[in-house]
């Protein structure tokens, strides 16, 4: 067992259209790799601190506390909607999210996270907010109502003019 093995695992990803299949990607991956090293992420412990080290951002799952908190500092609410499984939203998470500029405006508002699979109470908050495609950011008013729906992927120039423009809202109340 000495030799150096390779498994090849082939993703292909096809866009079907008018001109048939346009992209598809593999790649070669050593025999000895630990399977864990090739996931999306590791899986989340209950032990660890609710801030998102990556971006130092403090996300609350708590809707509750977040409409009390908002309420009292008059700053709009960001609910993030993304279950463990969306390939898009571990994107967003770790480039849009790890931004500077978007951080800054994200700083603005009371931070909620929620993945609608881990409990009925999240999934009946993303029934309640109509969300059906992930990943969503909901932008809602320190009342509680619904100012903005996002979906899908945002790139970090796209996320931070959507977040300033209703940061500044917020910011003439």
């Amino acid at each position: 067992m000495g030799s150096k093995t390779t498994r090849f695992i082939a993703l292909a990803i096809f866009f079907v259209g008018p001109l048939g299949i346009i992209a598809a990607q593999s790649t070669n991956i050593p025999a000895a790799t630990p399977a864990a090293t090739n996931s999306l992420s590791a899986p989340a412990s209950p032990d660890l601190p609710k801030t998102d080290t990556a971006t130092s951002l403090a996300w609350s799952s708590d809707i509750s506390s977040a409409l009390k908190q908002a309420e009292s500092e008059k700053k709009m609410i960001v609910v993030y909607l993304s279950p463990d499984w969306d390939v898009s939203g571990k994107k967003m998470e770790a480039q849009t999210f790890a931004n500077p500029d978007v951080q800054a405006q994200l700083k603005k508002a009371v931070l909620v996270k929620i993945d609608p699979g881990q409990s009925d109470d999240a999934t009946t908050l993303a029934t309640r907010l109509k969300v059906s495609t992930f990943p969503t950011i909901v932008v809602l008013n320190y009342k509680g109502a619904v100012v903005a729906n996002i979906t899908g992927f945002q790139d970090a120039a796209s996320l931070t003019d959507i977040l300033s423009y209703y940061g500044q809202l917020f910011q003439n109340t």
